[in-house]
């Protein structure tokens, strides 16, 4: 018997942008891009804070990745 997995964050991301939609607050596509940029601030932030943990604890770092964190702070 096959397993089905229920991804539960799509689902009620899905389920928001419908009520949003319906309501006629928001059109899909918003809904869509602010999925996309909640997601790749969460990532760009992770990346900067396991820089800084790695910068603390005097471990070696690439050159892009700091060059990339510091581009990312002034923004």
């Amino acid at each position: 018997m096959k397993l089905l997995e229920e991804n539960i964050c799509l689902t009620a991301f899905n389920a928001l942008c419908e009520e949003l939609t319906i309501s006629k607050l928001v059109d899909l596509e918003e809904c869509q891009y602010w999925l996309y940029e909640r997601g790749y601030k969460a990532a760009v932030e992770e990346m900067i804070q396991n820089i800084a943990v790695a910068a603390s604890a005097n471990e070696t770092i690439s050159l892009e990745r700091k060059y990339l964190a510091k581009q990312t702070r002034q923004n």
